[in-house]
């Protein structure tokens, strides 16, 4: 018995390296997980940044297209005095363009979704 009460007397400081040790764990998991969400919001950022200027580079080669095929079939020629060439008639021509946002989530298949958690899943997305 004696033996016993010798050997947890040695143990006095145990309880704060374990409390020390489980406090860094979590410091660390904590930093981790924040840096993985931060990345995750960066990236998402970078890809609608970029889905949105190739969408505008597109539009802006459809544009130029369509003004060189227009200028086709108006003459045989080309000179610097066309429409094409001339920076004012193309932001006219830009003006007159008009662009209509389409109401996706109304496409959402509601209907055909399984599972009810997929369903609030599919009407978190549609809510916005």
């Amino acid at each position: 018995m004696l033996k016993a009460l010798k050997i947890l007397e040695g143990n006095r400081g145990i309880a704060l390296l374990i409390t020390i040790s489980v406090t860094t764990i979590l410091v660390a998991a904590v930093l981790e997980y924040n840096r993985r969400a931060r990345f995750a919001i960066i990236s998402t950022a970078a890809v609608r940044d970029h889905l949105t200027l190739s969408n505008m580079a597109t539009s802006g080669v459809y544009v130029a297209m369509a003004l060189l095929v227009k200028d086709r079939s108006e003459s045989d020629f080309d000179s610097l005095q066309e429409d094409w060439a001339n920076p004012e008639k193309i932001n006219e021509i830009l003006q007159e363009i008009t662009f209509e946002k389409e109401n996706y989530p109304s496409r959402l298949p509601m209907n055909r979704a399984k599972s009810r958690s997929m369903r609030w899943c599919l009407f978190r997305t549609a809510a916005g």
